[in-house]
């Protein structure tokens, strides 16, 4: 019986009606528009952001990470507007003057022990 199964899954293997490896759409996962990269596998991920985050594209990565499921921080020197960008995007602000490298490494230290690990961590600068 064991043989009869191997054999017909070899002949629809073989006739293309299973490829071995699960598409996307199978899965139930999207891709991030514009990158091709799996919301499934970044969904998990803890990201730092680094640099001018109060910007167009810093914005824009926090917003991005945030709406797959990433818990996301980012340092900025302006504590009045990224306060306010936090409570509004859902990630940790650290109001840190991110050209400062000791301050910097402090924030990561404390990301680490608070979410048990860094991912990602992008610098913008």
């Amino acid at each position: 019986m064991a043989d009869n199964y191997l054999e017909r899954k070899m002949e629809e293997y073989r006739a293309g009606k299973l490829t071995g490896k699960t598409s996307m759409k199978h899965r139930g996962s999207t891709l991030i528009p514009a990158t091709g990269y799996d919301t499934e596998l970044l969904g998990t991920k803890r990201v730092l952001v680094v640099g001018d985050c109060l910007k167009d594209t810093g914005l824009e990565l926090l917003k991005l990470f945030r709406s797959i499921g990433c818990k996301v921080a980012f340092c900025d020197k302006d504590s009045k507007q990224g306060s306010a960008i936090a409570q509004r995007t859902g990630c940790r602000f650290y109001p840190v003057d991110y050209d400062d490298e000791n301050k910097l490494a402090n924030v990561k230290e404390n990301l680490i022990a608070h979410w048990e690990g860094l991912d990602i961590v992008i610098d913008i600068r």
